[in-house]
């Protein structure tokens, strides 16, 4: 049954769907030292296919699906089979003079969209944690580390040469996803990367500066609650007591991530100097939160 009253929802869906890039992606809006710019990239893609798959399926959703999934795939790596970056290889913006490396974070997410979508095998969650993922985990904490890494979490970038390469919470808990889908013989990664979101909200505290550090790539903190959300949602069940902790801790977007404007940043480079934003993606979660809240872990 459709958690959906079609009124209520029919309407967004339309606006969503109508906005759709003939590529298949769902676009968003870049801001550079310059300017703004249009932007189509796979990891906004990802996320508005994820709150897509609440609305029941339509002949109009199904073929928007399907173009989405196209997009992601285009994402792929022609260099590494199963690895996957922000944009595809062949249409890196022309304001990015250097090309962004494949990532633990789009690979997830990804990965998971074309399995969800029937467009790959259930297998290829297994090669991706196995064959994509496994040489980019932390194996051992330095001196001069956040108090919150954990040995045996995920590094951002797939890509032996980048130093340093950053641990962000956000990252990691979509990996969680991942692992959790790809089976039980995953399960101590998925207990490193739990430990170290909960270790990391300790350490955070009430502190929005501290905060910040623990997602470096995501300069709203909004963006930790809805991860946690989207994890849960995937069955990591895991995250519960650290989304629960989350929201007790004052931030104010802890509360309700959904409760603010449609151009809150999604994502950034990790100097902040380019943040990107989705004012569709942020319209879809809104609907989607408002009419199917998610059940807290006290109840």
């Amino acid at each position: 049954m459709s958690i959906f009253h079609p009124n209520a929802s029919a309407a967004v869906l339309d606006t969503l769907l109508a906005a759709q890039s003939p590529s298949g992606a769902f676009g968003s809006i870049v801001e550079l030292p310059t300017g703004p710019a249009a932007d189509e990239n796979g990891f906004v893609t990802a996320l508005v296919l994820h709150e897509l798959s609440a609305w029941p399926a339509t002949p109009a959703l199904t073929a928007a699906r399907r173009r989405a999934l196209d997009f992601l795939a285009c994402c792929e790596r022609t260099d590494r089979h199963g690895a996957f970056s922000f944009y595809p290889p062949d249409r890196q913006p022309e304001w990015m003079p250097i090309a962004l490396l494949p990532d633990a974070d789009d690979t997830a997410l990804f990965t998971l969209a074309l399995v969800d979508g029937g467009r790959w095998p259930a297998q290829r969650l297994t090669h991706t944690v196995r064959q994509v993922l496994e040489a980019f985990r932390l194996r051992w904490v330095a001196a001069d580390a956040r108090p919150w890494h954990r040995e045996g979490v995920y590094l951002t970038w797939l890509d032996e040469l980048q130093y340093p390469n950053v641990v962000d919470l956000c990252v990691n808990i979509n990996v969680a996803a991942l692992l959790k889908r790809a089976g039980p013989e995953h399960a101590c990664a998925l207990a490193a990367i739990v430990d170290m979101v909960d270790a990391g909200l300790t350490w955070a505290g009430a502190s929005p500066q501290r905060a910040f550090l623990l997602t470096p790539y995501y300069p709203h903190p909004a963006e930790l609650g809805h991860a946690l959300d989207r994890a849960i949602r995937l069955g990591v069940t895991e995250l519960l007591p650290c989304r629960d902790k989350l929201r007790g801790l004052g931030w104010s977007c802890a509360a309700d991530p959904v409760g603010w404007p449609l151009d809150t940043p999604l994502c950034s480079s990790d100097d902040g100097r380019i943040v990107w934003r989705a004012p569709l993606l942020q319209q879809a979660r809104q609907v989607c939160r408002r009419l199917s809240p998610p059940a807290s872990h006290s109840a």
